[in-house]
């Protein structure tokens, strides 16, 4: 059987209800929208082929043979009869071999869900050394869309284009589309971080789409650069009215250009001959303040980005009621009334002179690569009907301006939220549909985090840190010169402020807008969190973890190291955000890992110490894991490190079942780590379970919601996957592998909110995908990898996992299994059953469980084996095709550390070696042979 097609939802024309496989294309059948109506595909008994379903409906069939049995289920809804069809391939890659009318063994049927699924259209990939990244440009609407200049935002992989390069847009169709590119962030090697592009897009045919790759090119695009003062010239004209009992007054945003041109406080923040973008302000009154980010675009279009701010913190506090307008030309386009905006309080709106131009797809995977955004899995999707809930809270609720969307206004308020993680759940089902439906839900909110009153400014617009008012805090108990004028009270605004449930809320919008509002608020959150911390607790260094909890260090850091990572390298913040974010990293680093502060917690160490100090919440750790995760991606030093040091705690939940910690209880929610009954400190596993847990029953499933997308294991799980990716841990790999054994309804959970849906980066670069996740039926059988990156893990019942050549997890269950590895990368996992284990050329991992293990390989292949937690007289090692005997071998055995533990080291072919951890060669006698 063949590897999955992947294809993604594109506009496909509406094809004849019974197709045949010459109908497709490259193996690919448009399957049309026939209203729930049954389909019949024929086929030649040869070809296999793929499904693919247009974007504007999605797939939701039933895969049914020709005799009429139910092979699949993608979803419920309209029937597809396939007569004559080896072979079907879905687009989230799931794969049904249909020889004999009969389901593939190993179908991944925890990725079929109620109701429609949204999933990212494809974009193109890489075919030569010049390509970058591919973007893919929509035309969603029924009419035809004539060329536009679309601006967007790209992060880049290091390296990827180097100080100097430019870049084109190449169509898949054949032509070359120059591109401007505004470079913001440079990564250490001056290498392109950062930047925002613009491309004239070519016309765009209704419900039609063009592909394109960024690719290097010598130059960057010809002609002459856009200007304020050609547009000031052709009679741009946007007001702002403001009138009610507080104040009553226009704002003309050309006069402010003007002036501001005139006298140089011009900001331009876009240059070039596609687009150019300028941002001027102006006081309002004494408290109000409007900025204007005004941007000229090539094919005539003027987009008008408006602030207004009250958030001077050393003017006494005023409240503003009052109805806003904008006017074009004379003309009303968009108008708010009975605004009432407090202190620390901002509000924007956008308007622009011409209709919206394509939607951007990004290669979201490669943003991932580039560190931009965690490892999301990008194949469950998105449930519609979850973001259609989404927007209709949205017209329900207060979107207006200083409206608070659907952020939680008591922001210390527990439990699983939308707007709570390592982001969203509206940027992260974002980041995964890539439609416009999810992109509005993450950016009305993304909007309202101007309401949020934290802004705090000089009258001057800079920010107020912690270096230029070292005494601030952000609380009614601040005393001294730098407090607030007036006090730090928001209450009339009705948001309760809680640095330890901030939401990640335009960090994603920034990253793929480039909009300069959105990098406002992201540095103002981040900023916030520092300034909400007693003065005496941050000291001059910034340090957002003492006297914290843990999840609020996870939240701070997050927002700390998002602003140091992506503000411009021309903005006056960027040096202060990237030394607090060090300071903290270092301090961490040097208090846990260097000084070993949580020493005395032995077996159990590697948790940092939160407000609690005779226990834990395991599931904040976990956040932290997360970050320091991304940030070891983003190359911050200490990160690291301290994502080494936690895994110990992180994963050793889930793996120490043979110390006497029952891995069931690794997602608990707040466990002692100082014994209730003798006060003292916890140094082992059995003593971590016994001390919470003794005389309760034995858990029959996972601790903490095992099918909730939020819960105590999906954070486990997440966390653990976060920190392979940056520790390469195969504990880590263990636990997660674990987790995801226990949790097989979680998929369904993940597709309302993908925020925790996050997956373990292989050593290839690929990030393992749900649906390369294979789990064998409860009665076992064979599980054979159809992908070449897989997890398969085994059942209670005799059960073979057999993996294919790539990178591949073999994680056995409790009954008897055998575990085959394919040449590549192979993780192998035995459990508590008796296991053999069969190696293969490449690189083997092999941890045994507490089953007896029979491990065979072969002295011919080009190989390195690895065993760990071998137990000499239970588990076994044979080689086959040995040239000498086990008893010259063994002798011959050199020491060795591996895993930063001693091991020997055994040649048992010319190109084939054997590492054993933990064990001298004297206690492998008889066990190897």
């Amino acid at each position: 059987m063949g590897t999955a097609i992947a294809i993604g939802f594109t506009p496909a024309a509406k094809a004849q209800t019974v197709l045949t496989a010459t109908n497709a294309v490259n193996g690919v059948i448009a399957v049309p929208d026939t209203a729930g109506k049954p389909v019949t595909v024929r086929g030649d008994g040869k070809t296999g082929i793929s499904l693919w379903f247009p974007y504007y409906w999605v797939p939701a069939v039933k895969v049914v043979s020709d005799n009429g049995t139910i092979l699949e289920t993608h979803a419920s809804g309209q029937v597809t009869t396939l007569v004559n069809v080896p072979r079907v391939s879905f687009s989230d890659g799931t794969q049904l071999d249909l020889t004999g009318a009969q389901p593939v063994a190993t179908t991944p049927v925890h990725l079929s869900a109620t109701g429609v699924i949204w999933r990212a259209s494809a974009v193109p990939t890489s075919a030569s050394t010049a390509d970058v990244v591919g973007v893919r440009l929509e035309n969603n609407t029924t009419k035809a869309m004539p060329s536009r200049a679309v601006t967007f935002g790209q992060a880049f992989v290091k390296g990827d284009v180097p100080a100097g390069s430019a870049l084109v847009a190449k169509l898949s169709t054949g032509g070359v589309l120059p591109v401007q590119m505004d470079v913001k962030a440079r990564h250490a090697d001056g290498s392109v971080r950062h930047a925002v592009l613009t491309i004239m897009a070519p016309a765009i045919a209704a419900s039609s789409a063009v592909q394109l790759m960024l690719s290097h090119n010598p130059t960057g695009p010809a002609g002459a650069v856009l200007t304020a003062q050609s547009l000031l010239a052709h009679g741009y004209n946007v007001q702002l009215v403001l009138s009610g009992k507080s104040i009553n007054t226009t704002i003309n945003a050309a006069t402010v250009l003007s002036a501001a041109l005139a006298n140089g406080t011009a900001q331009t923040w876009l240059s070039g001959p596609y687009a150019a973008e300028y941002r001027v302000s102006t006081p309002i009154d004494t408290h109000l303040r409007a900025t204007f980010d005004i941007r000229t675009l090539a094919d005539g279009g003027v987009m008008t980005d408006v602030t207004v701010a009250n958030d001077y913190a050393y003017l006494a506090p005023v409240t503003y009621s009052y109805n806003a307008q904008l006017v074009d030309h004379g003309a009303t386009v968009w108008q708010a009334n009975g605004v009432t905006q407090g202190r620390f309080q901002e509000w924007h709106k956008s308007v622009l002179s011409e209709t919206a131009g394509p939607h951007v797809v990004f290669d979201v995977s490669y943003l991932e690569r580039a560190g931009a955004v965690q490892n999301f899995d990008l194949s469950s999707g998105v449930s519609a009907s979850a973001v259609q809930s989404q927007q209709s809270a949205l017209t329900a609720t207060n979107t207006a301006p200083v409206g608070n969307a659907l952020i939680v206004l008591y922001m210390g308020q527990t439990g699983g939220r939308d707007d709570v993680g390592p982001t969203t759940n509206w940027s992260a089902n974002y980041l995964v549909a890539q439609n416009e439906a999810t992109q509005a839900v993450m950016l009305a909110n993304a909007d309202a985090a101007a309401s949020i009153p934290w802004h705090m400014r000089e009258t001057s617009g800079l920010l107020v840190t912690a270096d230029s008012r070292p005494g601030l805090w952000m609380d009614q108990r601040c005393v001294g010169k730098d407090c607030a004028t007036g006090g730090f009270d928001t209450s009339s605004t009705g948001w309760t402020l809680d640095f330890a449930h901030e939401a990640d809320l335009t960090y994603v919008p920034y990253l793929v807008t480039g909009s300069h509002f959105y990098l406002d608020q992201l540095q103002v959150e981040a900023n916030a969190s520092l300034l909400a911390k007693n003065p005496s607790y941050r000291t001059a260094s910034g340090l957002l973890y003492t006297s914290n909890q843990i999840r609020g260090t996870a939240w701070n850091m997050r927002d700390f190291t998002n602003a140091a990572w992506i503000t411009p390298d021309a903005d006056l913040a960027k040096s202060y955000f990237v030394v607090k974010t060090a300071n903290n990293l270092a301090g961490l680093d040097a208090l846990y890992v260097t000084q070993r502060s949580m020493k005395a917690y032995g077996a159990i160490e590697g948790f940092i110490m939160g407000d609690h100090p005779t226990s834990t919440a395991p599931w904040e750790q976990d956040f932290v894991a997360m970050i320091l995760s991304q940030s070891t991606a983003r190359s911050f030093n200490g990160a690291s490190d301290l994502s080494n040091w936690m895994t110990n705690f992180i994963a050793g939940r889930f793996i120490n079942g043979a110390n006497g910690y029952n891995p069931l209880h690794g997602s608990t929610y707040w466990p002692f780590t100082i014994d209730p009954v003798t006060n003292k400190t916890i140094n082992t596993w059995a003593w971590f379970y016994n001390a919470n847990f003794a005389g309760q029953p034995a858990p029959t499933e996972l601790d903490g919601y095992p099918s909730g997308r939020d819960g105590y294991a999906a954070i486990g799980r997440a966390g653990n996957a976060a920190l392979f990716s940056s520790t390469g841990s195969t504990d880590a790999l263990q636990a997660y592998s674990y987790i995801v054994s226990q949790t097989p309804a979680i998929y369904a959970a993940f597709q309302t909110g993908n925020a925790f849906n996050i997956n373990p980066r292989l050593p290839d670069g690929h990030v393992l995908q749900n649906n390369e996740i294979f789990p064998a039926a409860a009665s076992g059988g064979t599980v054979t990898a159809p992908t070449s990156h897989s997890l398969l893990i085994g059942a209670a019942t005799t059960t073979t996992l057999k993996a294919a050549p790539g990178v591949s997890i073999l994680y056995a269950g409790t009954g008897p299994t055998t575990l085959v590895a394919a040449n590549g990368t192979n993780y192998i996992y035995p459990g508590a059953g008796r296991n053999i284990v069969t190696g293969a050329p490449g690189t083997a991992y092999i941890k045994t469980g507490t089953g007896a293990v029979q491990i065979n390989l072969a002295a011919t292949d080009n190989a390195v084996d690895t065993i760990d937690n071998f137990k000499p007289g239970v588990d076994h090692i044979h080689v086959t095709g040995l040239t000498g005997t086990a008893v010259a071998i063994l002798a011959s055995a050199a020491p060795t550390t591996s895993g930063g533990r001693s091991a020997v080291i055994l040649k048992v072919g010319a190109s084939h070696s054997v590492v054993v951890r933990g064990l001298t060669t004297a206690q492998l006698q008889g066990a190897f042979n």
